[in-house]
């Protein structure tokens, strides 16, 4: 078989892009971040759950109100472990400092964006693609972790 020149410079050039694609991103530095990243994000949700219900269940605070506040305090909490653990050795930035605050100010307005976007996925999965509602609420959260970890990495704590 006989390829033209144009299909075989595309085709060393997809090489190429894919050889420079798997050393940037398939390395152990980015795999042990991205794993790190998915722990801190377990653990806030275990906070923004646990603060969740004493708010609501043992002080009696309004649910709607203590979403909210369970919210802030679990998010302000993953940046923190994000700055001290997921980008450890990578974020040379101190928390109480204007570029602390700046950064603190990037990862708040992600994580507005965040929810919906991960609404909207979750709505597509289910109502379009017929995706049962917990395989879809897992895709979603693996989806919009993934692609947070990356804007996080690269233009918050990096």
């Amino acid at each position: 078989m006989h390829f033209p020149k144009k299909q075989i410079l595309c085709l060393k050039k997809m090489k190429k892009f894919f050889k420079k694609l798997k050393t940037k991103i398939f390395n152990r530095d980015f795999i042990l971040q991205a794993i790190r990243y998915g722990t801190v994000g377990v653990v806030g949700i275990t906070t923004n759950l646990l603060i969740f219900s004493f708010l609501t269940y043992v002080l009696k605070v309004w649910y709607m109100i203590s979403g909210p506040i369970a919210g802030f305090i679990s998010m302000t909490q993953n940046f923190i472990l994000h700055k001290k653990f997921t980008f450890k050795g990578y974020s040379n930035f101190r928390i109480m400092s204007l570029s602390g605050a700046t950064r603190y100010g990037k990862f708040f307005i992600l994580s507005l964006i965040n929810a919906p976007a991960f609404s909207s996925l979750l709505y597509f999965q289910v109502e379009i693609l017929n995706f049962p509602k917990v395989v879809a609420q897992l895709f979603a959260s693996l989806i919009i972790g993934f692609f947070s970890f990356l804007i996080s990495r690269k233009f918050i704590f990096l």
